[in-house]
């Protein structure tokens, strides 16, 4: 799910859906690679906040 969020520029859904595979999860390599992406997510989705962007993709609102 964090993936397909990811994807479509839904970085605070992304981080949350991330976050619960990390709990939930017991595949220390999967969790060592996923902990990376929610390190840049977490530097994304403050940036993104402040420039009014988290929501929007091309022009037009997507959520």
């Amino acid at each position: 799910m964090g993936i397909i969020l990811q994807e479509i520029e839904q970085y605070p859904d992304a981080l949350s859906a991330f976050n619960q595979f990390v709990y939930y999860s017991s595949d220390a390599q999967l969790i060592g690679q996923v902990r990376q992406v929610i390190t840049w997510l977490e530097q994304v989705v403050p940036w993104q906040e402040e420039q009014g962007k988290i929501g929007w993709k091309d022009g037009s609102k997507t959520q």
